[in-house]
Order: C-alpha cells, then structure tokens, then sequence
C-alpha cells in the first residue's frame, strides 16, 4: 500500500509504501540491500517470524513530477 504526498512549498513529491517484508525487500535499491540497516532489519524480521509474529516493512523515495504524472496517467 502506497501514498504520494507533495509538499506545496518546496513542490517536491514523496512517495511512502508499506508491505510485507517479502515484497518490500526486492524492491529495494542495490545500494539500500548492500546496507548493514537492511541486513539488520532482514534478521529482526527473521527473528519475529519465527516467534509467529508478523512483520510490516515502512519505506519512503522521493519523486519527479515527471515519475508522479506517468503514474496518475496510468493509474
């Protein structure tokens, strides 16, 4: 599940997801999977799986105006 959000004064566009930690992790940059964060977050949620619990992944990506108009054409 996903927002855009623009910020008026700056007209910058933010784009905030949530998801399974299945889904999010691919979707990932290569620079972001290299990371100690997201392999620290891949072993939490490891961690909390095994106990049975579920595990919601947050991310956030700025836009271009050019990104956020082909989506709404599309969408």
């Amino acid at each position: 599940m996903s927002v855009i959000l623009h910020h008026l004064e700056s007209n910058t566009y933010l784009l905030l997801s949530k998801g399974a930690d299945s889904v999010m992790f691919p979707r990932l940059t290569q620079q972001s999977r290299d990371s100690d964060i997201t392999a620290a977050t891949k072993t939490f949620c490891d961690d909390f799986a095994s106990e049975g619990l579920r595990t919601l992944i947050l991310a956030e990506r700025q836009m271009t105006k050019k990104e956020v108009d082909q989506y709404l054409s599309e969408y």
